[in-house]
C-alpha cells in the first residue's frame, strides 16, 4: 500500500517554535472580515510610506 505524503505550510509548521505570527490581533467572527481588510490596508500603507 502506498500512501502520498501530506503537504504541510512550512511557515505554519514553525509558529510558536522559532517565529512570531506576523499579525498580533483576533476578532469575533461577525467582523474578521472587515478587520482583515483593515489590516491589510494599514500594512500596505505603511510598507508604500517607508
Amino acid at each position: 500500500m502506498v500512501f502520498m505524503g501530506q503537504k504541510i505550510n512550512p511557515l505554519g509548521f514553525r509558529l510558536g517554535t522559532n517565529q512570531a505570527h506576523y499579525s498580533l490581533w483576533f476578532s469575533q467572527p461577525k467582523t474578521y472580515a472587515e478587520n482583515l481588510q483593515e489590516d491589510q490596508k494599514i500594512r500596505a500603507f505603511i510598507k508604500n510610506y517607508v
